[in-house]
């Protein structure tokens, strides 16, 4: 979730600075970028929540004759459910995408009309 969010905080930062060069004097700055990065895993974090409820632990335990081990095992349970499948495919594939798509092509098309 932090790499997709990273990536499309990429594309606004390049959008920003290609399209409005002259905000971005202002906007971009390094308390800006520390902000974002706060900003991007907070987010990261409360999107990757989801995972917490699916979440099963089983014990499993493993002896011979000389000692025994318990053995905690995590999975997710209901990883087939349609609805945390969507979840997944909009929060980490389609927004973002669909956002980053809109910022290059208007980095696209800001960089094609100045060339002409």
């Amino acid at each position: 979730t932090a790499s997709v969010l990273n990536l499309t905080a990429l594309s606004l930062e390049r959008f920003i600075v290609i399209v409005f060069p002259m905000r971005a004097k202002i906007m971009c700055t390094m308390s800006n970028c520390r902000r974002s990065v706060v900003f991007v895993w907070l987010i990261s974090f409360i999107l990757a929540g989801p995972i917490i409820f699916v979440m099963e632990t089983e014990i499993y335990t493993y002896s011979n004759d000389e000692r025994t081990v318990m053995l905690k095992a995590y999975y997710c349970k209901d990883m087939d459910s349609l609805y945390f499948l969507m979840y997944k495919l909009l929060v980490l594939f389609l927004v973002p995408a669909v956002v980053m798509i809109i910022f290059y092509a208007a980095v696209i098309r800001e960089l094609w009309r100045n060339t002409h």
